[in-house]
């Protein structure tokens, strides 16, 4: 088993999702049972529970699927099955196929299947140059599950990505194609490098405003957020779409270095942006890879950069205030950003990045960064995601703040201990002010997990 990067903000490090086939077997059929005990705190209300999940991999096909059980002081915890998205969690995973991944400068990486899918919770994912989908995660709330699904065919002259935030009830759904026109010409040469991709990316059911209450008098102050069955607020929707065009063209790939500059023209409902950025890697011993990039943008007023980010799932509903929708009303100037960021790796088990956005509007201001560890029996992982911060000192108590971190230890083979916590936010269902926001939460859990595989 491996520690996944979503465990670390959708605490499926309790699941067998952990499970993914590491390698392929070819036509060896491996079947593994996991059974977890678990407890600790969800949203700072004990609870306890364990998984039993059936792990099947075969070829290129693997699947994990169970049942993972939470019970609090009333039982069965009802917000883990009160919405019909709720039973995606008895998937782990289901996939066909390897996306692959780049590699480094001067080797040809994973080139991948071409075609690979997954069912499952979708973490850290980004369509082309990020303009309009960066670093996206489905779930962040664990009482509000998002079991998505992601496509991805891989040619050498064409190819895309595509993904839905839910299978059950979905709402955020992107793809992006691209087209390398003199691939066939020079396949991997200079020219053949050229990218041209199209990106769109929309949510059918964005909350733009709150439904409340009537006035307690008439003619008096609005009365307080309703809630739903499910603890959401209930909102008026409207449609949020985003579309982007992008040229990369990796100009330089040799053994020790890759130069990618890049452009992308956005329009976000009704707003535009230009991007212009340049993604550099280098590798100056074997086992190591550094990784740079920067970007500039103009963006006019009612343009985000990376609407859809690693936040979303969350300020879609809460960002300040009011649901991040209504936010694009209220940036009514052009203005200029920037981005910046790093990345190492150490083949030997270490990876790390980080990524700041900077907006004139400091309510459009984003960092992330993340880290693994998987040395021998231990495997760890690390995230913080922070949105809103106006100045430097704001950058210490941003407007949305989430971060988690995970560690996994082999006992012995067939027994692992695990622990999770996360620095979560949980809607506010009491009076006051505050009601129907996402406000920070935590949530910890930890446990030992048992596998038998054969």
């Amino acid at each position: 088993m491996r520690l996944p990067a979503a465990a670390v903000a959708l605490l499926v490090a309790v699941l067998p999702a952990s499970a993914r086939a590491d390698r392929d077997d070819g036509d060896r059929v491996e079947m593994e049972a996991l059974v977890s005990g678990l407890g600790g705190a969800i949203h700072r209300e004990w609870a306890g529970g364990f998984d039993a999940f059936g792990v099947l991999r075969w070829s290129r096909f693997r699947a994990a699927l169970g049942a993972p059980m939470r019970f609090d002081r009333t039982g069965l915890r009802r917000a883990d099955w009160d919405e019909p998205a709720d039973f995606g969690r008895i998937v782990g995973e289901v996939a066909w196929g390897d996306p692959g991944s780049p590699g480094s400068p001067g080797s040809p990486g994973n080139p991948g299947d071409l075609v690979a899918a997954r069912l499952g919770t979708i973490a850290d994912l980004t369509l082309g140059t990020g303009a309009v989908v960066s670093g996206f995660r489905s779930t962040l709330d664990p009482d509000h599950w998002r079991t998505g699904a992601t496509l991805a065919v891989h040619a050498g002259p064409a190819g895309g990505d595509a993904f839905v935030d839910s299978v059950i009830a979905p709402a955020v759904a992107a793809g992006r194609l691209y087209l390398r026109p003199f691939d066939p010409i020079q396949p991997g040469g200079f020219f053949g490098r050229l990218e041209l991709g199209g990106t769109f990316a929309g949510d059918v059911a964005a909350p733009e405003s709150y439904v409340r209450a009537p006035p307690a008098l008439p003619g008096g102050a609005p009365g307080p957020v309703a809630i739903g069955p499910a603890g959401l607020p209930e909102t008026r929707d409207a449609k949020v779409w985003a579309a982007a065009a992008d040229l990369r063209w990796p100009v330089v790939r040799s053994r020790e270095a890759e130069v990618t500059p890049y452009v992308a023209y956005v329009s976000l409902v009704d707003a535009s942006g230009v991007h212009a950025g340049i993604d550099l890697s280098f590798v100056p011993a074997k086992r190591f890879r550094f990784g740079l990039a920067g970007e500039w943008r103009r963006l006019w007023s009612g343009n985000v950069a990376g609407y859809f980010d690693a936040a979303y799932a969350i300020d879609r509903y809460d960002l300040r205030g009011e649901p991040q929708a209504a936010l694009l009303d209220r940036l009514d100037s052009d203005r200029w950003g920037m981005m910046a960021g790093a990345s190492f790796e150490w083949a030997g088990g270490v990876r790390c990045a980080a990524r700041l956005d900077l907006d004139r509007d400091g309510r459009a201001s984003a960092f992330r960064a993340d880290a693994t560890v998987a040395i021998d029996r231990v495997r760890a992982a690390a995230m913080i995601a922070m949105k809103g911060f106006e100045t430097a000192s704001d950058f210490a108590d941003p407007d949305r703040l989430l971060a988690a971190v995970s560690v996994e230890v082999r006992i012995v083979p067939v027994l692992a201990w695990f622990a999770t916590y996360a620095r979560d936010a949980a809607v506010a269902t009491g009076g006051g002010p505050d009601r129907g926001r996402y406000l920070p939460s935590d949530t910890a859990l930890t446990g030992l997990r048992f596998g038998v595989a054969r």
